[in-house]
């Protein structure tokens, strides 16, 4: 499962597969580049692991539009580590409520 900001969480394979191609096209349509940190926080419990990191984003120009922060859980099955969960945050104020139409 992936919890994106603004969006519902996407499950199963289909629906994770669907929610990233959409982020990659957006983020390459847009001219915007990922840029995780360096320094990672990486643990292993068991047959449980997970990284806790930062990030930005940047645009065409280089400049930075969005910072934020991560966490994704994995989880060792049959040999192979693969990702259970993921969740990333804007740092950035989040965007005021819609407000409803006006029925006038």
């Amino acid at each position: 499962m992936i919890s994106a900001p603004g969006a519902q969480p996407a499950r199963g394979s289909a629906a994770i597969r669907e929610a990233i191609a959409k982020d990659i096209a957006d983020m390459g349509g847009g001219g915007f580049t990922l840029v995780p940190s360096p320094s990672a926080d990486v643990g292993v419990s068991g047959d449980l692991g997970w990284i806790w990191n930062t990030f930005t984003v940047r645009g065409k120009s280089g400049a930075t539009v969005d910072a934020g922060k991560y966490l994704t859980l994995l989880a060792r099955k049959e040999g192979e580590w693969r990702i259970i969960r993921d969740i990333w945050n804007s740092d950035g104020p989040a965007a005021p409520p819609a407000q409803p139409a006006s029925t006038n």
